[in-house]
C-alpha cells in the first residue's frame, strides 16, 4: 500500500463489487477510486476479534477520525455514496457506467502533460505532511521551477 501511494504515476481503482478488508484499503490509497453504486464497502476484521491495524495506520488521512472510528470498530459495510460522503472513495457510478467512467478519468489523466503530473502528485504528498510554511517555501520554489521550464520549453 505504501508502494503505491508513493507510485509516481496516479493510481486509478475501479470497485466493481463489494471490498471489504484488504481490498476496500488497496483501493482508499489510489489517488482516484471509482465504485459501483451497488457495491458494499467495510472493514469487518473486528467481527472476527482482529483489529483492522493497517488500514487504521492511514484511515485517518482519508476521512475523520469520526467517521473512520465507527468503521473499524464495528466493520458494518457501508454503502459507495456514504463512503464518498466522508471522503474514503471519488466517485460512485452506475453499474453499467463504471468502466466508461474510468475510461474516461484515464484518457483525462493522459491528456496532461506526464512531468507536470507526476510533480504536482508528489508536492501534493509532500504537502500532506508538512507545516504551511514549509509548504508556502516549497510552493514558491515549485513556481519558480516550474515557470523557468515552461519558459525554456516556449523558446
Amino acid at each position: 500500500k505504501r508502494a503505491l501511494r508513493v507510485f509516481p504515476l496516479i493510481s486509478v481503482a475501479e470497485v466493481q463489487g463489494d471490498a471489504f478488508g484488504f481490498g476496500f484499503g488497496l483501493a482508499i490509497v489510489c489517488d482516484f477510486v471509482y465504485v459501483s453504486e451497488n457495491a458494499a464497502l467495510g472493514f469487518p476484521e473486528m467481527k472476527f476479534g482482529l483489529a483492522p491495524a493497517a488500514i487504521m495506520a492511514y484511515l485517518g488521512e482519508y476521512a475523520l477520525p469520526r467517521f473512520a472510528f465507527p468503521l473499524v470498530l464495528f466493520g458494518d459495510p457501508i454503502t459507495p455514496q456514504q463512503a464518498r460522503q466522508i471522503g474514503l472513495i471519488s466517485h460512485v457510478s452506475a453499474a453499467a457506467t463504471l468502466a466508461p467512467d474510468v475510461d474516461a478519468l484515464i484518457e483525462r489523466i493522459l491528456r496532461l502533460d506526464p512531468n507536470a503530473a507526476r510533480n504536482c502528485k508528489e508536492f501534493f504528498q509532500t504537502t500532506q505532511q508538512n507545516s504551511f510554511d514549509q509548504n508556502c517555501r516549497l510552493a514558491t520554489e515549485a513556481l519558480t521551477v516550474g515557470s523557468l521550464a515552461v519558459l525554456s520549453r516556449q523558446k
